[in-house]
């Protein structure tokens, strides 16, 4: 589960080379991402910094494997140090990187560098990374930008989010604070179908979205309920 405003567990990314040495940096890698998998990160942590002396390209998959390790480790802005180094390592292009990045630094209330972050995922995925867009929803959602924040969530849904549930949710709050309150309805109706009746979210925001009247005061924006949770059936 997510809370508010933060995002989903970022999968390491699984780079494993043949070696033929057991201190080679492939085989400490490999052990590094066997420990991870268990959850073991501080293990993971040790193996991946000790294979730093390394050149290339792989240097930037153990940047980036140690940041995710901090990211566990409950040390956000470790974490921040370690993507900003692998994306640096690979001239700016690495999408994975900066989807973390932008997770990071929501955990650390940095939401201006995060939105730059979910932004750059975004484009360097030809915008087909629905996590980047939802999160992105997120932060600009907090920002009241609330046309735009719609549009993401559309699109973390067409892409076909973990989040679908809360994606719908979340787009009809949108819709409502936009004073669409008929299609908001619409969409929390979704939502509470995706998620199969257990979206408090979504029953909460329904009841008010139906509520009559419905007065749009700038108070309003803390009755409605975003989502931020990986939907337990997807």
């Amino acid at each position: 589960m997510r809370k508010l405003f933060t995002a989903s567990v970022i999968s390491l990314l699984f780079f494993i080379v043949a070696s033929a040495r057991s201190n080679s940096p492939g085989e400490m890698l490999e052990r590094g991402n066997r420990a991870a998998a268990r959850g073991e990160y501080r293990e993971a942590l040790s193996e991946y910094q000790n294979a730093l002396a390394i050149s290339g390209d792989l240097l930037a998959v153990f940047r980036y494997n140690i940041g995710v390790c901090y990211f566990h480790l409950a040390r956000p802005q470790d974490a921040v140090e370690e993507y900003h180094a692998a994306i640096r390592l690979r001239g700016g292009h690495y999408q994975k990187a900066s989807y973390a990045l932008g997770v990071a630094l929501m955990e650390t209330s940095d939401w201006r560098a995060a939105r730059a972050a979910f932004e750059d995922a975004l484009r360097l995925s030809n915008e087909r990374d629905a996590e980047a867009a939802f999160d992105l929803g997120v932060v600009l959602a907090r920002d009241g930008e609330y046309s735009e924040a719609a549009a993401r969530f559309r699109l973390s849904i067409a892409r076909r989010t973990r989040s679908l549930s809360a994606a719908h949710n979340n787009l009809g709050v949108m819709l409502a604070l936009c004073g669409r309150t008929n299609e908001a309805a619409q969409e929390f109706e979704i939502a509470r179908r995706q998620a199969h009746g257990t979206s408090a979210e979504a029953e909460h925001n329904l009841r008010l979205c139906r509520s009559s009247p419905i007065s749009f005061t700038t108070g309003l924006r803390t009755n409605w309920r975003i989502a931020n949770t990986v939907d337990a059936e997807n």
